[in-house]
């Protein structure tokens, strides 16, 4: 099959031109123009100007688009494999089954853009900005995207997966039936998140702001790490933790009502008023946590260690125990408890 390419038309509509100096592109208004299918590859574009473009299916792999203009443009099916799009703006263009895999992307803005279908394997995002962007069965596996910013979005049927997302501010931003496994989270903002039906299990969540974040019905968190991080009243209500990891973490008024946290590690954690009841917390660590006033009505604590913690207050009613179960002796008089 013979290759297609830029017809003669296209080709001189693209072809751009070097300055005096001879080592600069000049700047390339491609403004409105509609150029679907053009082939860019390996094209210096450097600050090129493809604002309100139409661009579907276009080629600008391991193109030099950096500080280059896309806002509002149509790239739908588009291929930026290995491009480098460092600064460049895409404010509200429509990247529907674009591919930017291996793509160079950080600082690039995003806000408002449709990233339906859109690739972003191994890419760079750090620092790149995803403000109101739809989110809609987006892949990213294995990309760097430190320090970017989904504050305030939706993600639907996303696979996020073993991707670096530390220091992001997903605050307010709800994840739906997305895959989010072996993911790092270390150090992000997520506070008021929600994570329904999401697949979660050996994330990382150590030292994340989550206050208020909420793990809603069908998501699993089996192996997560949440170490040292700030939870306030969030919600785990019916999760599956199974050896899920809170040491040193600032739980205070967080739900964990009939949870399975199966071997789950709570050290040192601050769990002041936290609600355990009819939670599953066989062989749980609690040494040294801070459990004052906190409800455990009805927990499953078989060969759980409580060994040092502050049970001042703590509601203890109908918990079942066995000869495993481990309490620190001297906090024994302040536990109401009857175990049947």
């Amino acid at each position: 099959m013979q290759k297609k390419t830029n017809t003669p038309e296209l080709e001189t509509a693209i072809r751009w031109r070097v300055d005096a100096a001879g080592e600069q592109p000049t700047v390339q208004n491609y403004v409105g123009q509609k150029l679907p299918g053009a082939k860019f590859a390996d094209r210096d574009l450097r600050g090129a100007d493809f604002t309100n473009a139409e661009l579907e299916g276009a080629d600008f792999t391991n193109c030099q688009l950096q500080g280059a203009k896309f806002d509002r443009a149509i790239l739908a099916h588009a291929l930026f494999t290995g491009a480098k799009l460092g600064g460049a703006s895409l404010v509200g263009a429509n990247l529907e089954k674009s591919n930017f895999n291996k793509a160079y992307t950080s600082q690039c803005d995003f806000s408002n853009a449709s990233l339906t279908e859109t690739r972003f394997d191994e890419a760079d995002l750090s620092r790149s900005q995803f403000a109101g962007a739809t989110f809609l069965e987006t892949r990213i596996r294995s990309a760097r995207c430190s320090g970017a910013k989904l504050s305030n979005a939706a993600l639907l049927r996303c696979k996020l997966i073993a991707s670096d997302f530390s220091n992001v501010d997903f605050s307010n931003t709800s994840f739906i039936e997305c895959a989010l496994e072996q993911v790092r989270f270390a150090s992000a903002n997520v506070v008021g998140a929600g994570f329904l039906s999401c697949r979660l299990d050996n994330a990382n969540f150590d030292q994340t702001k989550a206050d208020y974040v909420r793990f809603m019905h069908g998501t699993t968190l089996r192996g997560t790490s949440f170490k040292a991080a700030s939870m306030i009243r969030a919600s785990f209500r019916g999760m599956l933790l199974d050896r899920a990891d809170f040491r040193k973490t600032l739980l205070d008024g967080a739900d964990f009502t009939e949870t399975q946290c199966t071997g789950t590690n709570f050290s040192y954690a601050s769990l002041k008023e936290v609600v355990f009841t009819k939670a599953k917390l066989r062989n749980a660590m609690f040494t040294f946590a801070n459990l004052m006033q906190a409800v455990m009505q009805q927990s499953e604590l078989q060969g759980a260690n409580l060994y040092g913690a502050n049970l001042f207050g703590v509601d203890l009613s109908r918990i079942e125990v066995d000869k495993e179960t481990r309490f620190d002796e001297p906090h024994m008089g302040m536990i109401r408890a009857r175990f049947n």
